[in-house]
């Protein structure tokens, strides 16, 4: 259910938020993850043309994390892979 998971997202995403003001990295760096997971596990699912593309998160996220200099894990690189693939961008 693509709603759903995009609203866990974005969830996610304020999770970090509230752990980067609480000075707690590694559970804003977990939330952050996990948001990015979901956003792009959305769109290579196919997100209904009445929701809002999850693009420009997903290149927020890669930014914030891009700053940290620690690697994506595994898993999310595969994911990524496949979400440019379908967003027909690569970089």
């Amino acid at each position: 259910d693509i709603p759903r998971v995009l609203f866990a997202a974005d969830i996610f995403y304020e999770k970090y938020k509230l752990y980067t003001a609480w000075d707690s990295p590694q559970r804003a760096r977990k939330s952050l993850l996990r948001a990015l997971l979901f956003y792009t596990e959305a769109a290579i699912a196919g997100i209904p043309s009445d929701f809002p593309s999850p693009h420009e998160k997903v290149n927020e996220i890669l930014a914030l994390l891009s700053q940290e200099g620690q690697p994506i894990p595994d898993h999310l690189l595969a994911t990524l892979y496949q979400y440019f693939e379908t967003a027909g961008e690569f970089k």
